[in-house]
Order: C-alpha cells, then sequence, then structure tokens
C-alpha cells in the first residue's frame, strides 16, 4: 500500500488488525488488515504481509485474499486458515 499512498502518515495508518504472525525456517511473517482512514477502498485486497530474515522487516504486499501466494502454506494451516 505504501507504494500507491506516498506522503501519508502513520497518524491516517488503520492497524494492522487481525494479525497473525509465525516463523518458518529462518523467516518470520506478519499478516493483517491495514487501511487509511477515510479512504474506504484501501481496506481491499488483503491481507497485507511483511518478511523478516536477517535484516528488518519488509512489506511483501497485499495478498488479495490467498495467503498461500506470500506465506508458506504450513503457517496459514497453523493459523487456521485455508488457501485460495
Amino acid at each position: 500500500m505504501s507504494d500507491n499512498y506516498k506522503g501519508v502518515t502513520r497518524g491516517q495508518v488503520v492497524g494492522p488488525v487481525h494479525v497473525f504472525y509465525g516463523k518458518v525456517g529462518d523467516k518470520y511473517y506478519a499478516v493483517g488488515d491495514v487501511s487509511l482512514k477515510g479512504k474506504p477502498i484501501t481496506a481491499q485486497d488483503g491481507p497485507h504481509v511483511w518478511e523478516r530474515g536477517a535484516t528488518d522487516w519488509e512489506y511483501e504486499g497485499d495478498t488479495g485474499g490467498d495467503l498461500c501466494g506470500k506465506v508458506p502454506e504450513a503457517l496459514v494451516k497453523a493459523w487456521g486458515k485455508a488457501c485460495s
């Protein structure tokens, strides 16, 4: 979302909410919904994914509803979610 909304401040961001996180191998994954206040269209196409290896967290993008496109299937199942 950050690439599409340059200049947005943290105060304008809602979330992340509905967060799941875990580790597979040497990588950590975090998944959650984020949106911008007053812009309901930004609440669609989530959840969003962040990944962390040996360095800082990096934004991987939104999933469009398919968690398994960006997160290992074993972790998605551990969260009690399904692959699309």
